[in-house]
């Protein structure tokens, strides 16, 4: 990357900087999990990249509490991640489940973020792998709908009802919540009854305890079953 330093390349030893230090740093975070956890972390290790930096920047130049600026460069579900930091720091969402009001908090240390083919209106094709599964990558495994169904982020993203992403075909003026369960109705058919059946996991946006949810989850476990 022109200009910067990358930590990556010179821990592997790729590239050999001298004394020059890091200014480009890569933060990995799970995909699956919730975006609320992966900003927790990012805010966790922007903190210590940017203690890092205005320690070098010391050491090499005598310039002490230089106000370090560090740009954000996130792609995908990454810029939501990233978006989310910024707009509330490391801070949880409301219990009772109310928008928070922006703090900023997360903007301290932050120049620019540049957010490339990040879905901030939800994407469509995350309702395609709750229906049908996903298959991520070449070598990877298909992911089955019901594992899909297991992951925070999915839900997440998931397409806002606000933009009009999803419509009935029957009545195209109409833009289905898929936020509401009732919608989810005519594709529950399992004739599975829930008296001796223990589910064993759930999730925390609470929608596996659901009826509809779980009957539907167990029911494309056992026909996807050898």
């Amino acid at each position: 990357m022109g200009g910067f330093q990358d930590q990556n390349l010179a821990d592997d030893g790729v590239i050999n900087y001298g004394y020059d230090h890091y200014t480009c740093f890569q933060f990995a975070y799970d995909w699956r999990r919730d975006i609320v956890e992966g900003a927790k972390n990012l805010h966790r290790y922007v903190e210590s990249r940017w203690a890092f930096v205005q320690a070098k920047i010391e050491e090499n130049y005598g310039v002490k509490n230089y106000d370090v600026k560090i740009n954000l460069i996130a792609h995908s579900m990454g810029g939501l991640l990233a978006r989310y930091y910024l707009m509330y720091g490391d801070a949880d969402l409301p219990r009772d489940g109310s928008i928070p009001e922006p703090t900023w908090k997360g903007a301290k240390h932050i120049g620019k973020l540049i957010m490339i083919g990040t879905p901030n209106g939800g994407s469509v094709k995350m309702l395609t792998a709750l229906l049908h599964g996903s298959k991520v990558a070449p070598g990877i495994p298909k992911f089955e709908a019901c594992v899909i169904a297991t992951m925070p982020s999915t839900y997440q993203l998931m397409p806002r009802t606000r933009h009009g992403h999803v419509i009935d075909i029957h009545n195209p003026a109409r833009t289905i919540d898929l936020f509401d369960i009732e919608n989810w109705e005519p594709l529950l058919n399992s004739p599975i009854k829930w008296n001796n059946v223990l589910f064993i996991f759930s999730d925390h946006l609470g929608l596996t305890k659901h009826p509809m949810f779980t009957d539907n989850v167990l029911y494309q476990l056992l026909e996807h079953a050898d």
